[in-house]
């Protein structure tokens, strides 16, 4: 398994605080960032009790190492919204909510608490830097946004199509068709009679769709887990999620610790340790520095098909 030398050197013992500043400045040059705390616990082991004791919180241990923490809290909603405009103005448009948690001084998560949602975050922006001239070029990237999407609307009807129709307009000059009321977007999500949301088509055996959760990973590793070797033993609700055997070189059968996740990068959000996985099976792998040997089942399955 990979890691720094560090984390190598503080998992079996109490980390002392040159120890856990030396950690972080070593992530922040492996990453070429500040890493997040929950970075900080999954790649060096050291646990939170560890960090309490010898730098009383994670911001002190950044700062004592050196650099800004990450996510202090807003002293106003205007430093909020100044450094939600700033990520906007470096990415020239709106960002997702991973891209702000890494790029942003503040958590994502203090949108939803003062003002109920993320996805209302442009329009509460809007209405922050309107006349400010500031910000006038990070509202004109906001609504030329909003211009976009409008223009799209207006080519495909009244409303903007699901899935499928959009599917269908791709290959077809014929207004697409759209069930009346099927789908509605609200705060909490898609509603309505279709409640199941679907992944493209992969016609793979006897799975229609790609996963779109990590239950649906969970199925497709259990079709596939044998031609790649592996005896499932176990499944559980908790961390890891799976132990199954594997064959190796000389013939003995040993234990392997499986995680699934959708994306691989989920492991570090989930704030799970490095340390108590050997392998993270996804669809999805976009965890660059992941420490650990990954499974992308995406690519797995475009194997077994041109097979």
């Amino acid at each position: 398994m990979g890691g720094s030398s560090v984390a190598r050197s503080t998992r079996k013992q109490s980390a002392t605080r040159q120890q856990i500043i030396r950690a972080i400045r070593e992530l922040a040059k492996n990453l070429g960032r500040v890493p997040r705390k929950v970075e900080f616990h999954a790649q060096t082991g050291i646990r939170e009790h560890a960090l309490q004791r010898a730098c009383t919180n994670w911001n002190e241990a950044v700062k004592a190492a050196g650099f800004a923490p990450y996510h202090v809290k807003p002293a106003s909603d205007e430093q909020l919204f100044e450094d939600w405009g700033r990520v906007v103005r470096k990415l020239g448009r709106q960002p997702k909510r991973d891209e702000y948690n890494k790029l942003g001084r503040f958590s994502p998560y203090l949108w939803k608490k003062r003002f109920v949602s993320w996805k209302g975050a442009a329009r509460l922006f809007c209405g922050f830097g309107k006349g400010k001239a500031e910000w006038k070029d990070v509202v004109e990237i906001l609504e030329r946004k909003g211009t976009d999407d409008e223009a799209a609307a207006l080519l495909l009807g009244k409303e903007r199509p699901n899935a499928a129709s959009a599917v269908l307009l791709a290959d077809s000059r014929v207004e697409p068709f759209r069930l009346r009321g099927a789908w509605r977007k609200s705060e909490k999500g898609w509603t309505g009679r279709g409640t199941i949301a679907y992944g493209d088509p992969i016609d793979f055996r006897r799975l229609r769709n790609a996963p779109v959760n990590e239950n649906g990973v969970i199925l497709l590793f259990g079709m596939i887990a044998s031609e790649m070797g592996l005896m499932i033993e176990a499944v559980q609700p908790g961390f890891p999620d799976c132990e199954a055997m594997y064959q190796c070189e000389d013939g003995k059968w040993r234990r392997v610790r499986i995680e699934f996740e959708f994306e691989s990068r989920n492991f570090v959000l989930h704030g799970h340790k490095v340390e108590g996985c050997d392998v993270i099976v996804c669809w999805k792998h976009n965890w660059k520095e992941c420490p650990l040997q990954v499974i992308e089942l995406s690519s797995v399955v475009r194997a077994l098909k041109a097979a």
